[in-house]
């Protein structure tokens, strides 16, 4: 019978992290959260000239709440869902071939809503909101043009390029780099200023 449980729970949550728990954060409590941090950070939040997104803010995009992923682990919970954007982002990388010759590429950049919980951190407690920009390497952007629904905050994933946090009033949290799934490289800003 332990042994069936054991394959049962391996095979519900999908990986083999000893940290990984099941979500406690539901939807709608995070789309409450959510819809809380808009409407205090509404006053604040504005456009410049020739309607041009300043951050990444609400205003730009419509969270899509039925496509909600869960995920956890030791720390935190999350709730992370796709968006309707109004405004479309690209990179360019550059790179210079065997010849000398500088090649572009170009990715399209897909943004998340993420919902967080911390819990039982040393530093991090509560809830917050970020806007996620997910930035796929070249390579990884040819093989996986639906990178967007692969990746899951908090959750197992192939996933190669940057994840950059901002809250949702367009401040840097912090910045991930992946490669093949494999958080690499990280960088933060502990007190959240908007340089």
């Amino acid at each position: 019978a332990g042994l069936i449980l054991w394959a049962c729970q391996r095979d519900r949550f999908g990986h083999d992290d000893p940290n990984a728990v099941e979500p406690i954060l539901t939807v709608g409590e995070a789309r409450d959260f959510f819809e809380y941090q808009f409407s205090e950070m509404l006053p604040y939040m504005t456009k410049a000239e020739g309607d041009r997104p300043v951050g990444m803010t609400p205003g730009d995009f419509t969270p899509l709440w039925d496509k909600a992923t869960r995920a956890a682990d030791r720390w935190t919970e999350s709730v992370d869902l796709p968006i309707d954007p109004h405004f479309i982002f690209t990179a360019e990388f550059r790179k210079i071939d065997t010849q000398g010759d500088t090649v572009f590429k170009t990715v399209n950049i897909v943004q998340k809503l993420v919902v967080t919980r911390w819990h039982d951190h040393p530093i991090w407690n509560g809830m917050y909101v970020y806007v996620a920009s997910l930035i796929p390497v070249p390579e990884y952007y040819a093989q996986h043009k639906d990178f967007g629904r692969r990746f899951v905050n908090l959750g197992k994933n192939d996933f190669s390029g940057l994840v950059i946090y901002h809250t949702i009033d367009g401040c840097f949290v912090n910045a991930d780099k992946y490669r093949n799934g494999k958080m690499i490289k990280q960088a933060y800003d502990p007190v959240g200023t908007s340089s």
